[in-house]
């Protein structure tokens, strides 16, 4: 997950700045008309980071996310100043009833059926949560729109999955919550929370609370209730041409889990392989998977648990984000940036414009980097960043690679040159492709044909990193092997190579505190 740094806290303002500010007050419709205002004024930047932390959550350890401590004016709202004039504004302070009970009618046949995958806990939303955060963060579609979105939120807090239809109306409201929802009270009310369950099309639970301290038996019940949610969205709309599934959060261990490892390994492929044989007149294959917002999800044993469900993943091999903006670097138009290149806004866009698939990848990759370009220029190079996102084709390119991959290993011809091909992954942080150019090259020397580096471009057709903005100490280039030490060497040669190959002398290191250098050729 990108996150900006702390929040930009909203200016004190002196007493008589407060008082103009409760001048307004009478503006605001219900109880809360008669409330004498106390909050500082917002300044659109203060919106505009709130927003962002709002919708993508806390970082891992880090503070509580909470709403903003300033009032908007009439035009302002969650993330930028809103279009509406102000007599539009007043004309929504009155939400309709038939709006608070109704989802918005979907096209029907879709081009893009987007499903994205969020989980909250008390540290991004205190039960029974009440305000807007993660339901900030995917721009919505307009009614009719061949772009469809459908929202997944695992509840930790209240124990519950949940799945949710948006539209880009209701998003205007929801971003206005002070104003229209809650008036002027805050950001957070029981209206608001009903505004959002209105929208609710499934909810499955709440799971039993010893699950919480059961991992095997908490992912067995997810697996259960996205098996619910798949089904639901494939019932709505059977016939969208695309479908991908976005998952906003941390990555895990990278070994086919999903949603931060609360659906292991077992429980993630047989989700995927229901979804394969519920929608094989439909829609076959998942379009996209794409965890390029996650820590280090662009793992071998990743791909391959994933490679027969999708046609194209998105993920990187090092950790995501971690960007410290100054306050000079947090203007309004780099917020407005970050809106418009993030991942959910590109693909939406590339939907309704009907492109196809690989243009849709294709343009995340290069809003990617326009992002690291410019909005995290400045803060890649003071703080040495290394960042990346890669593009594979897992379902047509995975096994032909880990097929190409295993015959020049098993063809090397001596101990000597299986304990260099050892030391020189573990060299490069079990980086794959520098193990591939290393065996083509080793492969060469003995006079033997071998082309693992094609193999591994055709998987891995696009890449983008910050090399061209800092130096790298390290050489990764988008797919590693797995880790057996806590991220760090050994590698997971094993799962990738399978246990009957020869293995160096001396065997493959299975654990860090078995690993040792290996020795020097010939020694």
């Amino acid at each position: 997950q990108t996150k900006v740094g702390p929040s930009l806290p909203c200016p004190i303002l002196a007493p008589m700045a407060l008082l103009r500010r409760a001048a307004v007050t009478g503006l605001f419709a219900g109880a809360a008309a008669a409330m004498v205002i106390t909050r500082p004024p917002c300044t659109n930047v203060a919106l505009a980071e709130s927003a962002l932390e709002l919708a993508t959550g806390p970082s891992p350890g880090g503070p509580q996310v909470d709403f903003p401590t300033c009032a908007p004016s009439l035009r302002q709202d969650l993330g930028h100043e809103a279009e509406a004039t102000v007599a539009r504004a007043l004309g929504m302070a009155q939400v309709p009833t038939a709006a608070m009970s109704q989802a918005p009618e979907v096209a029907q046949e879709p081009h893009l059926l987007h499903l994205y995958v969020v989980q909250s806990d008390t540290d991004w939303c205190r039960s029974p949560c009440e305000g807007p955060t993660w339901e900030l963060a995917a721009p919505k579609p307009e009614v009719g729109s061949p772009y469809e979105l459908l929202e997944a939120a695992i509840w930790r807090q209240d124990r519950r999955v949940a799945l949710y239809r948006f539209d880009s109306a209701w998003l205007g409201t929801a971003k206005r919550s002070f104003q229209d929802l809650c008036h002027g009270a805050g950001w957070a009310c029981p209206k608001y929370r009903q505004w959002r369950e209105a929208r609710r099309i499934l909810e499955v639970g709440p799971w039993p609370a010893e699950l919480d301290n059961d991992p095997p038996g908490l992912s067995n019940f997810l697996r259960a209730a996205f098996e619910q949610v798949l089904a639901q969205a494939h019932a709505q709309s059977p016939g969208a041409k695309h479908v991908a599934v976005t998952y906003s959060g941390h990555g895990s261990h990278a070994d086919g889990a999903l949603f931060e490892g609360s659906v292991m390994k077992e429980d993630a492929v047989g989700l995927l392989n229901h979804v394969a044989d519920m929608s094989a007149d439909s829609w076959g294959r998942l379009s996209l998977l794409n965890f390029g917002g996650n820590c280090a999800e662009g793992r071998w044993n990743m791909l391959a648990a994933m490679h027969p469900f999708a046609d194209w993943m998105l993920a990187s091999d090092l950790n995501v984000g971690g960007f410290e903006l100054t306050k000079a670097e947090k203007g309004h138009e780099s917020m407005q940036r970050l809106q418009r290149l993030g991942d959910l806004a590109v693909l939406k866009r590339s939907s309704e414009a009907t492109g196809s698939v690989d243009e849709m990848v294709n343009s995340i990759v290069q809003a990617r980097q326009e992002i690291w370009a410019s909005v995290f220029n400045e803060s890649i190079k003071r703080q040495g960043l290394e960042q990346s996102i890669a593009a594979f084709r897992p379902a047509s390119e995975f096994s032909p690679f880990a097929e190409a991959f295993r015959k020049a290993y098993v063809a090397l011809h001596s101990p000597e040159a299986r304990a260099s091909f050892l030391k020189h992954a573990e060299a490069n942080r079990c980086d794959v492709l520098e193990s591939a150019r290393w065996l083509d090259a080793e492969l060469q020397r003995q006079g033997v044909s071998s082309a693992v580096v094609v193999q591994f471009e055709a998987l891995r057709p696009l890449y983008a990193s910050t090399r061209d903005v800092v130096e790298w100490k390290s050489k990764t280039n988008g797919l590693g092997f797995n880790f057996l030490g806590f991220k760090d060497v050994p590698c997971d040669f094993p799962s990738a190579l399978g246990p009957d190959v020869v293995p160096p002398p001396g065997g493959w290191p299975l654990k860090a505190s078995q690993w040792q250098p290996p020795a020097p050729q010939g020694s």
